[in-house]
């Protein structure tokens, strides 16, 4: 009996021109993505994610499109959170934006609008099922840093929404004790 080589599948498969142009055109398209996410290009956004919608249909090509990531794990919606552009939050969370989507240090894009201010995101966000108690590599929640920065209407929002007080970040505080520590809130006002 002879016995059959078999082939190996272990070697990767070579990859078509075809598949290597289309790669590099989803890459082409990502980077003009993020400049235009970056300068609140609402109407731009929206033309280059209705074109990625009907050109790239493969399993999650989309979906990477959508949520590519930069080196700290940024995606579009965190850039958008940190600049405040509300109106693209809507855009990019149509096109499935994960809104809870993590950062190398765990920051989803609603920390990243606590961080910096931004209501309009905030709110935004939590219109749309983000976790308002998500904590980040520190254990601080969106809270925290609205406390820590002094963005007491945004923190003010939040409360609204009956968060998680009293979870203690790495440096065993809680978002009430640093808002108090920071004057954003004074006891007779919780």
């Amino acid at each position: 009996m002879k016995e059959s080589k078999k082939e190996s599948t272990d070697a990767p498969a070579k990859k078509s021109s075809q598949q290597k142009q289309r790669e590099k055109n989803i890459k082409e398209i990502k980077m003009y993505y993020w400049t235009k996410v970056d300068q609140g290009d609402t109407n731009e956004v929206f033309k280059i994610l209705s074109y990625a919608k009907q050109q790239f249909t493969g399993p999650n090509e989309l979906f990477e499109i959508v949520n590519c990531t930069n080196s700290d794990g940024f995606t579009p919606l965190h850039l958008a959170a940190s600049e405040g552009h509300a109106p693209m939050i809507e855009i990019l969370i149509k096109f499935s934006a994960q809104v809870d989507a993590r950062t190398n240090n765990f920051r989803t894009p609603l920390h990243i609008a606590c961080l910096r201010g931004n209501l309009s995101v905030i709110q935004g966000l939590v219109q749309h099922g983000t976790d308002i108690n998500a904590k980040d590599i520190d254990g601080n929640t969106p809270c925290h840093f609205c406390s820590e920065y002094g963005h007491r209407y945004c923190l003010k929002f939040l409360l609204t929404r009956q968060p998680y007080l009293f979870s203690n970040n790495n440096d065993d505080k809680s978002a009430i004790d640093v808002a108090i520590s920071n004057d954003i809130l004074t006891v007779s006002s919780i």
